[in-house]
Formats: structure tokens, sequence, C-alpha cells
């Protein structure tokens, strides 16, 4: 039994070793582009993370090619036009996509929820005259407190700050994250109250 599990121990950390050996260029990648400020995932992050992944697997190529070469008696007698085109293609796309990344650079549009979470109270209530409560601090708090009964107003939309996930059905599996209007603002108790959640 021990010997299965050992087995089992090695097999699994050799396929880990596998797994971070065949895609460590791609995640290389990934991060540059996040560290640019680039949303994962996005198709930024995608493409520099497939170019850097095409890299490691065309060296990886030409390593064979000249293996199998020396193998068969046959060293590879002309290395510079295998090798220089090569690290030349390799320059040109570089520079080419460090320049194209420099001049595209990233413009972070706020979400819905982040503007809420940035926005102050409603300047104008249209529901001024009626009957006016607090706006309770509910984030952080689980979405399913998000409601009328709880908050007193009478309309309370849930949206979902994740893009992930279009709809929010099972409140009790969502957290707050921000709501418009913020909390502590005085408002009207038919006000629409829109509460973002979000979950992983």
């Amino acid at each position: 039994m021990v010997m299965l599990l050992l087995e089992l121990l090695g097999v699994l950390l050799v396929a880990s070793l596998m797994q971070w050996l065949i895609t460590w260029p791609y995640e290389l990648g990934v991060h540059i582009a996040v560290q640019r400020g680039a949303e994962d995932p996005s198709a930024r992050t995608f493409m520099l993370g497939w170019f850097f992944e095409a890299i490691y697997i065309a060296a990886l190529l030409a390593l064979v090619v000249v293996e199998q070469s020396r193998r068969r008696g046959q060293p590879y007698t002309k290395p510079w036009p295998l090798w220089g085109t090569f690290v030349g293609t390799i320059v040109v796309v570089t520079v080419g996509a460090w320049i194209w990344i420099s001049a595209n650079p990233v413009i972070h549009t706020p979400s819905e929820a982040e503007s809420a979470a940035a926005a102050t109270c409603p300047t104008a209530d249209p529901f001024y005259g009626t009957p006016s409560i607090t706006m309770q601090n509910i984030i952080g708090v689980n979405a399913e407190y998000a409601n009328p009964a709880f908050l007193g107003f009478t309309h309370v939309d849930l949206e979902s700050a994740n893009p992930k996930y279009k709809s929010v059905w099972e409140p009790k599996n969502w957290t707050v994250v921000s709501t418009d209007p913020p909390p502590g603002c005085s408002i009207g108790v038919d006000y629409r109250v829109t509460v973002y959640v979000t979950k992983e």
C-alpha cells in the first residue's frame, strides 16, 4: 500500500514537473503582460503568452534537428542559417512586440461596480419628499442580505461585478463589493438601489 502511494506521488510530481517545463514560457508571457497593465484573461495576455511559448517550441525543435544530425554522424556543418535565422527572428519579433505593447498602453475603463464604489451621494433624489432612510454599509457582506426587507428600500437590484457571470441566481453564493448609492447616503425609500456582487 505504501509503495503504491509512493509511486502515485512520484507520478504526480513528474506530471507537475512536465507541465511546468512545457508551460513556463506561456506563464512568463502572461506575467509580463499583466505587469504592463493588461487584464487576465485578455487577448493581450493570450498573445504574449503564446509568443513566448512559440519561441520556446522553436528552440526545442532546432535542438532536436542538431542532435539528430550529430547522432547520425553528420554534424550540422552550417549552423548559421539555422541559428542565425532563429535568433534573428526572435530579435525582430521581440522588438516588434515590445514596440506594439509600448505604443498601445492598456487603458483601464472602470466597471460599473468600480464607478459605484467611487461615486458620491445623489445630488438630486427623484423621490425627494418621500420617507428617506440611510443606505447601510453592506460591502463585504453576503448578498443574501441585499434585499428590500433588510435594506428598507422598495427596489433593490443585484448586478454581477464578475465578468464571468452575467446573472445572479443564488444571492447567498455572492458577496457585495459596492452599492449605488454608496453607504451613508440618505435617500427616498423608492430610490432604485443597485447592489454589485461578485463570486469566484
